[in-house]
């Protein structure tokens, strides 16, 4: 299941690239799907590090998984981000970014 969710959003991040042609709009938009995937495997490591050493469980059926993995994505012990969350945000960050600034130079190019 998790190697499935990691391929799609690479796929996901390939494919866009590829579909807008590459440049700078494709490098940020493939960057937004990476970082996704970035993200998810930092929740996957901490979910995994956690354990359930004390008999807890992570649910018995596939809507309270969901609702486990729901609540890792929203709390943060400590409120530090780790490497890889950290590294899937700036990603994230510098992906907007790009794509913002290509289309700015996209509408530049259109009025002149």
């Amino acid at each position: 299941f998790l190697y499935g969710m990691f391929s799609y959003a690479y796929l996901i991040a390939v494919r866009s690239y590829f579909n807008t042609g590459g440049g700078l709009l494709g490098c940020g938009v493939a960057g937004v799907a990476m970082s996704s995937l970035l993200y998810m495997i930092g929740i996957v490591n901490r979910g995994v590090a956690a354990g359930s050493g004390d008999g807890q469980n992570y649910g018995t059926s596939v809507a309270s998984l969901f609702t486990h993995y729901c609540e890792l994505v929203l709390a943060r012990k400590g409120g530090k981000f780790r490497p890889m969350e950290m590294g899937a945000v700036t990603l994230l960050l510098g992906s907007l970014i790009a794509v913002v600034y290509a289309l700015i130079q996209k509408d530049d190019a259109k009025l002149e």
